[in-house]
């Protein structure tokens, strides 16, 4: 089964219900989800609210992603769902919906800030910051524990400082590192680290981590 479904509707084919994983991510019109603003190629979802979110469409490998758009992303209200399509599923989400097709033509590389901050962003609490260097160190400190005692903070910090990453598929032999967080509210679960071959890694989403 994909990982994004689509239901095209209306009169005239231009309003469109678009999935990942079962949950909502848009409800609303076809046009100018995918458009250019401020000179990036942008995606718009409205996660079934009655406000637009941009992300930010980048190229890493064979891989289209919408990484977190610069200083809206630092603000509690922001909300966003990382989204990786490969290229096939790129092909049918462009079927679906409006779209000049010279604007995808030259999708941008991806970078090592915008991978993280896609990890960052999924946190499941976001709040309000100043700039990236705020929210990272903010998630970095409210750290409390992980579910495996062998993983500890230096671990993470190693991952997050490599001097490159990429995106890469998570595979069926996998375990998940929880990350117990200090909220607002009180501690809070976080499934932000994932193992393959004894190796950790940051997870994006139930199908891809970073490397």
């Amino acid at each position: 089964m994909g990982k994004y479904k689509y239901k095209i509707l209306g009169e005239y084919k231009d309003w469109c219900e678009i999935y990942k994983d079962g949950t909502l991510i848009h409800n609303g019109s076809s046009i100018g989800i995918v458009s250019q603003v401020d000179s990036e190629l942008c995606l718009r979802l409205n996660y079934g609210t009655n406000k637009h979110f941009y992300s930010i469409l980048k190229k890493c490998g064979d891989f289209i992603l919408a990484v977190p758009k610069k200083v809206e992303f630092l603000k509690t209200e922001y909300k966003y769902e990382p989204i990786i399509f490969n290229k096939q599923e790129f092909d049918e989400f462009i079927d679906c919906i409006y779209v000049d097709e010279k604007l995808i033509s030259s999708i941008p590389q991806i970078n090592k800030e915008d991978l993280l901050n896609m990890w960052f962003v999924s946190n499941p609490q976001h709040k309000t910051y100043i700039n990236e260097m705020e929210m990272q160190e903010n998630i970095i400190n409210n750290i409390l524990f992980f579910s495996d005692d062998e993983y500890d903070i230096s671990c993470l910090k190693n991952v997050i400082n490599k001097p490159d990453l990429s995106v890469h598929p998570i595979d069926s032999n996998y375990e998940v590192i929880t990350i117990y967080m200090d909220g607002d509210t009180g501690m809070y679960e976080w499934k932000g680290i994932v193992i393959i071959d004894n190796n950790a890694y940051l997870k994006i989403d139930t199908h891809y981590y970073i490397n």
